[in-house]
């Protein structure tokens, strides 16, 4: 599922608003698909997760976002 409905604004400060509109409705949309019985994986990508790390690893402890979008 590709989720491009986002709010994809690095200027925004509201996490709470991040949070409804890049992952609450894609989570919410990906439960309604057909023999979806469990909270879907999610994959980020993006340069705004891993852009305040010293190096590139696609790993949580590397992860370093310079915003509330990464």
């Amino acid at each position: 599922m590709f989720h491009e409905g986002a709010c994809s604004d690095t200027m925004e400060h509201d996490g709470r608003l991040m949070l409804d509109l890049n992952y609450r409705s894609l989570e919410d949309a990906a439960r309604r698909l057909p023999g979806a019985g469990r909270a879907p994986a999610l994959r980020v990508v993006g340069g705004g997760t891993y852009g305040g790390s010293a190096s590139f690893r696609e790993e949580p402890a590397f992860e370093r976002p310079l915003n509330v979008y990464g």
